[in-house]
């Protein structure tokens, strides 16, 4: 059975339909037939080409790479005092300037050819938003690098382990090694509410994302690939 997803369906205001396997396709194929649009999604392991051949018969095309990383937390406190920045958690009152660094994450997002910016850009500030609520992922901490908002890292927990959302760094602060120490504040964290495990999700395109969380003791746990099927969607 196809599985519609009810988030992305609402936010994009169409059938956001997600498969599995391919013999789905044609399923896919009679409930769509007479839909004036859609977008449908698979997330399929890279090994699985013959899997990867039959979505790309049946209409599919690639879009990227999923690339998952881990850290296994097995070390001590990381997180060195530094009077020039300050890390918080995020409130209400901080979403105003914090959703000014959300723009930039729509850089290397799956959907730029598939949805306007402003609509990938809207959909990182409502993550942001949820984040900020404990919805979605539960929590969201900011940094603050001479008392300006400098960028922000949102986490959601799953028992002993724990998912990166999204990680931003203001451009106005970037090489300043702000990033570095957002993720040791997380590691921290971690340590703190026995957390043993961290997770992080980057697309395949987004080269500067995968060296920074490899060289911040990160490694690859799987790739996979992603492929888009649509009818009538406007990039405008």
């Amino acid at each position: 059975m196809l599985k519609t997803l009810k988030w992305d369906t609402d936010f994009f205001n169409l059938p956001f339909i997600q498969l599995d396997d391919p013999f789905q396709c044609s399923e896919l194929e009679k409930t769509t037939y007479e839909m004036p649009t859609f977008f449908a999604q698979t997330l399929q392991n890279i090994e699985e080409t013959k899997n990867i051949q039959k979505f790309e018969k049946y209409g599919f095309n690639f879009v990227d790479l999923r690339i998952t990383f881990n850290l296994k937390i097995n070390q001590l406190s990381t997180t060195e005092l530094n009077p020039i920045f300050i890390i918080k958690q995020s409130q209400v009152d901080d979403y105003e300037r914090l959703r000014l660094i959300a723009p930039m994450l729509a850089k290397h997002s799956r959907f730029e050819n598939y949805f306007p910016n402003h609509k990938i850009i809207n959909l990182y500030e409502k993550w942001l938003f949820n984040a900020i609520h404990g919805l979605y992922d539960d929590l969201s901490f900011h940094i603050l690098y001479e008392k300006e908002y400098a960028g922000f890292i949102t986490l959601k927990k799953d028992n002993n382990s724990a998912k990166i959302g999204l990680l931003a760094i203001n451009k106005k602060f970037q090489g300043k090694s702000l990033g570095s120490s957002l993720i040791k504040f997380i590691i921290d964290y971690s340590i703190k509410h026995s957390i043993s495990l961290i997770q992080v999700i980057t697309e395949g395109k987004n080269i500067q994302a995968q060296n920074f969380y490899i060289k911040n003791g990160f490694t690859i746990e799987k790739i996979e690939s992603w492929l888009y099927k649509s009818k009538n969607i406007s990039t405008c």
